[in-house]
């Protein structure tokens, strides 16, 4: 397997993007679907999740964000609330807290960030790495091969794990969040995102 096949790009923002005018980069479906939420954590959330989505999907891609189709049609029912999906790239999508985690390869791979504080009241007594490589393997879905790869998240009380579908560790980009901040400076205000399931109602 080649270097290029076995790289991924893991990228890494803070819940405090959200308030970079997020709305404007990202599709009317995932605007409303962030909206939808009570809580202003989970809007924050859900908006930079949906936006750091596009703009590491435009770096794999080499594609302006507002080109970037994302399916996120469930193979259950049709509506859009499934695990996001791009033409021509493996993503997945984790946040937690006040960290929202992007990772994008050439071959299927699962994320996932943890808060240390949230599993301790929920009554997890297992070491957070186990809890993320659990996470992030049933992300990555099924796969006869699988690596799991612990990952330093960039704050404190937070753990972390990656998944590939290889034989070894994969080769790892990291983008840290102040990357994600100049990313976002640079989208500008250009027209709104297309979402694949948009007419299938809200998540």
């Amino acid at each position: 397997m080649s270097g290029e096949v076995n790289r991924v790009h893991v990228w890494w923002a803070y819940l405090t993007l959200a308030q970079s005018g997020l709305h404007a980069y990202v599709s009317p479906a995932e605007s409303e679907r962030a909206s939808s939420y009570r809580s202003p954590a989970d809007q924050g959330r859900s908006l930079v999740a949906a936006a750091l989505l596009r703009i590491a999907a435009s770096d794999a891609l080499d594609l302006d964000a507002s080109a970037i189709r994302v399916d996120r049609r469930c193979h259950e029912c049709g509506r859009p609330h499934g695990k996001p999906r791009i033409d021509g790239i493996n993503v997945s999508v984790s946040h937690a807290g006040l960290l929202v985690a992007v990772a994008t390869a050439p071959i299927p791979v699962g994320i996932d960030v943890e808060r240390v504080a949230d599993l301790t009241r929920s009554g997890h007594d297992g070491g957070i790495d186990q809890w993320c490589a659990a996470e992030a393997r049933t992300k990555l879905g099924d796969c006869d091969t699988v690596t799991c790869q612990e990952l330093t998240a960039p704050m404190a009380g937070y753990g972390a794990c990656l998944a590939v579908a290889a034989a070894r560790p994969a080769q790892l980009v990291l983008h840290d969040p102040a990357a994600s901040a100049r990313a976002v400076q640079r989208l500008g205000h250009r027209d709104r995102c297309t979402e694949s399931g948009d007419d299938h109602g809200g998540r």
